[in-house]
């Protein structure tokens, strides 16, 4: 039942997209006026003189690709929480499959701007970023609530942890941050910042070398972003190199060139999942944890992983195999993951070559 419950919603969606709605109204009624559902953000209010089923379709940032499936029981008065991007539509029931609704109803998408440079040179509709905008410590939030801000440019930089990007710093240890602009500013590309240097920790050396510039907005699990960002050279006279990652792990453009004066549009969907450990109750009391990523290393899955772990108290020794500093190209195929042992044989391989180093199978057969 399950199966077709899909395959029936999957082309009942497909005729409405073909019929090419577009985006409704925050209200839609049923033929017999007897069912709506009425928007606020997020949340759905269903108005039904009887009980109904509520099938919500999720699709990626274009709303071109149905990513998830959900069902749920509501009467008159439920309300329901509904991700950004999503179709609404009320059944009878899921014997009858009977629509209550005209059309489907369109959750809008939202979507945040914000202008990176000096606080008199903001465009309409966009939040300011400036150098002294800390995550930490800025209180300003979107008209949604949304908390927004640079990371590692102020002494408390090191309360966040490596949770959020992945990249960790030391009491004491920040990030300076410049502002720049074109000669002419008429938009909200034409004004930037950027990261000169780095503050050192009390009685050391500042460390060499360049530094990221690292913003943040608060974000919801399980929902898919499409993210654009404008990159450009503090120095507008000079030859600019960029690199652009996504929660760190996810290159987006690498060490690419950007001619002197010029802006680069990148481009790119991030979703937001939390890890889960099955039977995480029980997780201290496991002695190895091997875990297989098809990304980098470092500030990966596999450290929130392990983070997740420690806190529930595993004290077991835990094996990461992932990749240094790239994703794994065209992962799917055989052939690449033979390569970073994230095949079945790979797996197999680190699994008992970490077991037999501790000597648990020394002079046993392989099973």
């Amino acid at each position: 039942m399950k199966n077709n419950l899909k395959k029936l919603l999957c082309a009942a969606l497909s005729t409405a997209m073909i019929a090419g709605s577009i985006v409704l109204p925050m209200t839609a009624s049923a033929a017999d006026d007897t069912a709506s559902v009425t928007l606020d953000g997020n949340t759905a209010t269903i108005h039904s003189s009887s009980d109904a089923y509520a099938i919500i379709a999720s699709y990626d940032s274009d709303s071109s690709i149905l990513q998830k499936l959900d069902c749920k029981q509501v009467s008159d008065g439920s309300k329901i929480n509904v991700p950004s991007g999503a179709r609404i539509m009320l059944w009878d029931s899921l014997q009858n499959m009977r629509p209550l609704l005209i059309e489907p109803v369109n959750v809008p998408r939202k979507m945040w701007k914000f202008d990176f440079g000096d606080s008199d040179n903001v465009a309409t509709g966009y939040y300011s970023v400036t150098k002294d905008t800390a995550y930490s410590t800025n209180t300003t939030k979107t008209s949604d609530g949304k908390k927004f801000g640079l990371l590692g440019t102020d002494e408390k930089a090191y309360e966040v942890g490596t949770h959020i990007d992945g990249i960790d710093t030391q009491e004491g240890q920040v990030v300076v941050v410049n502002s720049g602009k074109k000669n002419t500013v008429t938009s909200a590309t034409d004004d930037f910042l950027g990261a000169v240097g780095g503050a050192p920790i009390k009685g050391e050396p500042a460390i060499e070398g360049d530094y990221p510039i690292r913003f943040s907005m608060d974000a919801e699990n399980d929902h898919y972003y499409k993210v654009k960002v404008y990159v450009t050279g503090l120095n507008q006279t000079k030859d600019a190199v960029a690199t652009v990652f996504s929660e760190r792990r996810h290159p987006i453009i690498t060490e690419e060139k950007i001619a002197a004066g010029e802006t680069k549009e990148v481009e790119f969907t991030a979703t937001l999942q939390n890890v889960y450990i099955k039977g995480r109750d029980g997780a201290k009391d496991f002695k190895y944890c091997f875990f297989f990523e098809e990304g980098i290393s470092c500030g990966g899955i596999g450290e929130h992983f392990l983070c997740k772990l420690i806190e529930n108290d595993f004290t077991g020794k835990y094996t990461l195999t992932a990749i240094d500093d790239q994703y794994v190209e065209q992962s799917t195929v055989a052939s690449a993951l033979k390569k970073y042992k994230l095949d079945t044989d790979g797996m197999e391989e680190v699994i008992l070559k970490k077991i037999k180093c501790d000597g648990e199978l020394c002079g046993k057969e392989k099973t």
